[in-house]
């Protein structure tokens, strides 16, 4: 039988070996280049930036995002050494979340007759999610919430911190279910190739919402040259910046509203999307996006307004 052990801030050599969060405070931090176990990062105040070699991420209060085991990734606190970042990151110990996942769907005396089930890893998709508007994510952001809430409280202590991250890891497995079910509804032959076009799309997205106080070009797009979508495929990689959306950049809470991180890019849904990468075996140019998918129509310039015009031809 597994010997899982659970911690509350540990040393660094002590994470990749156990089931643990992470809970801090800071102006200033970085971190560069770290392979992770299955995480889920999230910031209760401030906001942070996770960049991967997969993608670009903003995290915010209202967001958190899930890594797999094996990712590597850079963090960095987005205050500019004004405004104090607290976050609130749980880690997976290999094994613990499939555990936890077939514990929750298979009946007891399975688990009585054969305690040492064998269970295949679970990959979740690499994404922001939303933690208020979303029904998928409601039980993930319930149980962050009671994580946050306890950590100072009498009742932190090792056996705690286990019933709440199994409370979590089974919260995000239920997550998991719906995401794969949401990505079954895009185009493609194979479920392989939705859960493909599902994950890019929403790299894209996530590239957009993150980098919106910068300006962009297609040449700075990290995954420009392997992704499938690409609404401004007309625009040459040595195009002017795109100012794509005209938000200010993050302040502190209460003096911006992001928008929510379930909201595709400007005018998704109307896009023609190129299918670029022939090994994701859908040629045919596709308008349709699954129902409960819609993007908000930020303000934007005339310049850009006439350029996606353009593109709708």
């Amino acid at each position: 039988m597994a010997d899982f052990r659970f911690r509350m801030n540990p040393r660094a050599g002590e994470l990749p070996h156990c089931s643990a969060v992470l809970n801090g405070r800071g102006t200033r931090y970085e971190v560069n280049d770290y392979r992770t176990t299955l995480s889920l990062k999230s910031v209760v105040r401030g906001a942070a930036r996770y960049h991967t070699p997969q993608g670009h991420y903003l995290l915010t209060p209202d967001t958190f995002l899930i890594l797999n085991d094996g990712q590597r990734y850079s963090l960095e606190f987005d205050g500019h050494g004004r405004v104090p970042t607290e976050t609130l990151c749980p880690f997976f110990q290999r094994g613990f979340l499939e555990q936890a996942a077939a514990c929750a769907a298979a009946l007891p005396e399975l688990h009585l007759d054969d305690i040492d089930r064998a269970t295949p890893a679970l990959e979740f998709c690499e994404r922001l999610y939303s933690k208020s508007g979303d029904p998928k994510t409601g039980g993930v952001a319930r149980a962050l919430a009671e994580l946050h809430a306890g950590l100072r409280g009498p009742q932190a202590s090792a056996p705690w911190l286990e019933d709440r991250l199994y409370a979590l890891a089974q919260s995000l497995a239920g997550l998991r279910i719906q995401v794969r079910g949401e990505a079954q509804a895009f185009p493609g032959l194979r479920p392989a190739t939705r859960m493909e076009l599902y994950s890019r799309l929403y790299r894209g997205r996530d590239f957009l919402l993150s980098c919106y106080d910068q300006p962009l070009t297609v040449a700075a797009w990290p995954a420009s040259r392997h992704s499938i979508f690409s609404a401004c495929s007309s625009w040459p990689s040595d195009a002017p910046p795109c100012n794509f959306c005209s938000r200010p950049a993050w302040k502190p809470p209460g003096a911006c509203s992001p928008t929510p991180a379930t909201a595709l890019p400007p005018s998704a849904s109307r896009w023609v999307l190129k299918a670029r990468d022939r090994s994701v075996g859908c040629s045919a140019n596709a308008s349709v996006f699954p129902r409960g998918i819609s993007a908000p129509r930020p303000k934007i310039g005339a310049r850009n307004a006439a350029k996606i015009a353009g593109l709708k031809k």
